[in-house]
């Protein structure tokens, strides 16, 4: 998956879609508020709200979405939560040269001092990214 597929997979999840609890719960404008987000401990019903700011429906908010969206990441149980903290962890261009560096070190390594191969398989280094 890209990463920009990786991420709506992981708004989806978090926005419950498909959810029918959330699909049916009806946000109140009255609830698109920092005291009452700080005060709600129902999941299906952060989702709810979150997914009423993401849409922009009632305008943006994206402190008020972050604050929403970090709230139903603290209830979720923590499998959950780990699944998605690890998807939206981005690696670095430095971890990137570092491993394949490893990984090219391993395959030159691999037949011994005696078996070196013109053919020998590498790895390419990474194009450079652009930054974020």
């Amino acid at each position: 998956l890209s990463e920009s597929e990786t991420m709506a997979e992981l708004g989806d999840f978090l926005l419950g879609m498909g959810d029918p609890e959330v699909d049916k719960f009806n946000v109140d404008v009255n609830m698109l508020d920092y005291d009452y987000v700080a005060k709600c401990d129902r999941i299906v019903e952060l989702k709810a709200i979150l997914k009423v700011l993401t849409s922009g429906k009632e305008g943006r908010f994206p402190h008020l979405e972050k604050t929403v969206e970090d709230k139903v990441l603290a209830l979720m149980p923590e499998k959950d939560r780990k699944k998605i903290l690890s998807m939206r962890q981005v690696t670095s261009q430095t971890e990137v040269y570092d491993e394949s560096k490893a990984l090219n070190d391993w395959l030159a390594n691999m037949g011994g001092e005696e078996k070196k191969s013109t053919t020998s398989p590498s790895i390419s280094q990474p194009s450079p990214l652009p930054p974020p």
